[in-house]
């Protein structure tokens, strides 16, 4: 299917980042392609297999507000927490963008603050 990426991996992280940000929705139970695609303003489905996944991959969710797009696959119910979360991305994708891109511009502003917090405890050191 055309429609469906699988890569081998590769250490080149960009190539999968450029797939990605011309993705209209990433499935992946890894972490680093959630904060890629965040980045990049392509919603999210996490695919968890343990307390490990769902602990990373939920709490990079969160801090765009989409914590409630990861489908726990220990649970039976996870091909209709799927299909649920498939649709909803699907009919919800504007809002979706829109929330994602508020969120990232809170984040950068922490960013911000915290670069200048740390920039004021080392004039301390220096």
């Amino acid at each position: 299917n055309d429609r469906i990426k699988y890569f081998k991996y590769d250490y080149d992280f960009k190539k999968v980042r450029k797939v990605i940000s011309d993705s209209k929705i990433c499935v992946t139970m890894k972490h680093h392609p959630i904060i890629f695609a965040m980045g990049e303003d392509v919603p999210v489905i996490s695919l968890n297999f343990s307390d490990y996944y769902i602990h990373k991959n939920v709490g990079a969710l969160a801090q765009y507000g989409q914590e409630k797009y990861a489908v726990n696959l220990e649970n039976n119910t996870y091909l209709n927490e799927f299909d649920g979360l498939w649709n909803d991305l699907n009919n919800h994708y504007d809002e979706i963008i829109s929330l994602i891109k508020a969120k990232k511009e809170i984040l950068k502003q922490r960013k911000e603050s915290f670069l200048e917090i740390v920039d004021t405890l080392l004039e301390r050191i220096i």
